[in-house]
């Protein structure tokens, strides 16, 4: 059991929140194409870490579906983080920041990236 009180353990009401919200947010994601013509980063953390189990093929299966997004995406600019697996803002917070200043100036000049 992942939640509930009377499961094998608790997850915090955060965690819990966001596997609640996982299916509904996906199927947000899959409905917005397409995408508006807006500057946009999307980061990939590709960090493989073999010792905690199923890592590297999440890690593949987020990448594949990173792809498809940007694929469906004009002007969308894809990083892969090889420093990170989830937490970029944690393993590479230089790399969000670039990213972020890389959106302000294409939302300021009316250009999307690329």
């Amino acid at each position: 059991m992942l939640h509930g009180n009377s499961g094998l353990f608790t997850l915090p009401e955060a965690v819990r929140k966001e596997y609640e919200g996982l299916a509904s947010s996906g199927d947000e994601a899959a409905q917005a194409s397409p995408l508006p013509p807006v500057a946009m980063v999307l980061l990939t953390g590709t960090k493989k870490n073999p010792q905690f189990p199923g890592n590297p093929l999440e890690q593949e299966l987020k990448l594949d579906l990173h792809n498809q997004l940007a694929a469906r995406a004009p002007g969308m600019e894809h990083v892969l983080v090889p420093t990170s697996r989830h937490y970029i803002q944690n393993d590479a917070p230089e790399t969000v920041i670039a990213a972020i200043e890389r959106v302000l100036a294409g939302a300021q000049s009316g250009v999307p990236n690329h």
